[in-house]
């Protein structure tokens, strides 16, 4: 008979005795904690559009403000995003000359059919087959070096960084600090002032505060509530946050949200003629923020929670208004779905290589790179597939625009339009554990800041009843809808997220 297991039994005794290991502890399969900034920098060697767009936003002329790629080293994403342009641009070069060759070739050709007759003419297309020859295969070593580059991301064995070569110091140095980055800068057609956090799932607010009330207790008149301040509010709840919501590895800062186009009349905070906003401001512009709001420029506390390795990044904005002795709070969830890194049709992987660049059909890795190489050379050489931007016209149209609004004294808006990391998201959350996660994720930020804010007025001596009642209704929304819902993206019952959204702005 064989032995069974005890009823009580760990773990570790389990996988154990299952895998016959002995003397050593066990673990559930995990991923690497940045697996987002991997997937994302391997996106890049597939898709030269997106590696030329994220040089392009990162780049040391660019008057807009940069936009941190929350949860992706910006860092490596750079230096992968500038080898993988080295290598396309290569590629490109490589069958333009191959073009010009063919080129040359069929026009000594059609010389020779007319003076010498077509015999002589056939004497020239075994050295156009030699030309095609050699552009196939510069293209097949193209497209070898670029997978080994794009399976070599995904390999935990080495830094990521590490795996590209550098930049210009004074770019890596900018980019390391955008990671601490406390004030964002909007574009005036964004949907929302929180550009790079996603897509936006939820917004709420609880109902105006009397924070005059003094606590029962001391209704008699003798000690009436303390007063306190927005700035005082927001810094207590980046204190307590991180225990009242139960959440490990949480991010909780306060960043100062700033219209692009009203940036230049922030006096002291940015000139025109400066390179480029900065990312990082010191404390008291934040906290002007808490406590003079602008119609344009507010600070808010941002909590972020990165899970599955940074593939999903789920923010709660909170902020708080305080005016007459009246509190408003106001809240926001965002969520930034999976990265997408699927092969493209311009890489001529697409139908021969899965997700992990195996290859489809039972067909060898030589002999599909060669049909690969095929695909990609014939639409390189006659049909010059999408390569994304000229980033050398595009830095010029750029900064001929920065200079013709100054000069005209016209506004620019120095706001950024998106982050890299949301130009790589997928549309849809399909996993269920990632969106039982992220539900998770949010009520327990709603809980927490809530929680927060009743501790804090109850230290005060101010009465929070009021709160109770819009405290459960928020909670209850959100547990009981059987979906969580917001503009352009729905939690579906399947577990799945749709982006509406985006899909009726492509029809």
């Amino acid at each position: 008979m064989a032995s069974s297991i005890p009823r009580s039994v760990g773990a570790k005794d389990v996988a154990d005795t299952v895998t016959g290991l002995t003397g050593g502890g066990s673990t559930l399969p995990s991923v690497p904690k940045d697996l987002a900034s991997r997937q994302m920098c391997c996106a890049m060697h597939l898709h030269p559009p997106l590696a030329a767009q994220v040089l392009l936003h990162y780049s040391i002329d660019n008057p807009k403000a940069w936009c941190p790629p929350f949860g992706v080293d910006a860092v490596a994403l750079v230096r992968h995003a500038q080898a993988a342009d080295t290598h396309w641009r290569k590629l490109y070069g490589g069958v333009a000359l191959t073009r010009y060759s063919l080129l040359g070739l069929v026009a000594l050709g059609t010389f020779l059919l007319w003076r010498d007759g077509l015999v002589t003419a056939l004497l020239s297309l075994p050295l156009i087959a030699v030309a095609c020859g050699v552009g196939w295969h510069t293209t097949f070593l193209s497209l070898q070096e670029t997978r080994a580059a794009a399976i070599g991301t995904m390999a935990e064995e080495k830094a990521l960084a590490a795996q590209a070569p550098e930049v210009d110091s004074d770019l890596e140095d900018e980019l390391a600090a955008l990671q601490d980055a406390n004030m964002i800068v909007f574009d005036v057609f964004a949907d929302s002032p929180f550009v790079g956090s996603g897509t936006e799932i939820g917004r709420w607010a609880l109902a105006p505060i009397d924070v005059s009330r003094s606590r029962e207790q001391n209704r008699d008149g003798t000690r009436p509530p303390a007063t306190f301040s927005v700035r005082e509010l927001h810094d207590d709840l980046i204190r307590l946050a991180r225990s009242r919501l139960g959440l490990s590895d949480i991010e909780v800062t306060k960043r100062i949200y700033v219209r692009g186009d009203v940036l230049p009349d922030c006096e002291g905070l940015f000139h025109p003629d400066e390179v480029r906003p900065p990312s990082r401001l010191e404390t008291s512009w934040v906290d002007l923020g808490s406590d003079a709001p602008g119609d344009q420029a507010r600070t808010y506390v941002c909590l972020a929670k990165s899970l599955v390795g940074g593939q999903i990044v789920v923010t709660l904005f909170a902020r708080y208004t305080l005016e007459l002795g009246i509190l408003s709070c106001e809240f926001a969830a965002f969520v930034l779905p999976p990265v997408l890194r699927d092969s493209a049709p311009a890489t001529g992987f697409y139908g021969l290589f899965g997700e992990d660049l195996s290859p489809l059909h039972g067909r060898s890795t030589t002999w599909a790179l060669a049909i690969a190489a095929w695909r990609t050379y014939i639409a390189e050489l006659f049909l010059r597939s999408d390569r994304g931007i000229d980033l050398a016209r595009a830095h010029e149209d750029r900064a001929q625009e920065h200079y013709e609004a100054l000069e005209e004294g016209r506004r620019y808006d120095y706001g950024a339009p998106f982050s890299a990391r949301e130009l790589a998201a997928t549309t849809s959350i399909e996993s269920y554990f990632e969106v039982a996660d992220v539900r998770d994720c949010l009520l327990r930020m709603q809980r927490g800041v809530i929680d927060c804010l009743v501790a804090f007025l109850t230290d005060k001596g101010i009465d929070t009843s009021e709160i109770a009642a819009g405290r459960q209704r928020i909670i209850n929304n959100i547990t009981n809808i059987g979906e969580v819902s917001g503009r352009g993206n729905i939690f579906g019952n399947h577990g799945r997220m749709s982006n509406v959204y985006r899909d009726e702005q492509s029809d």
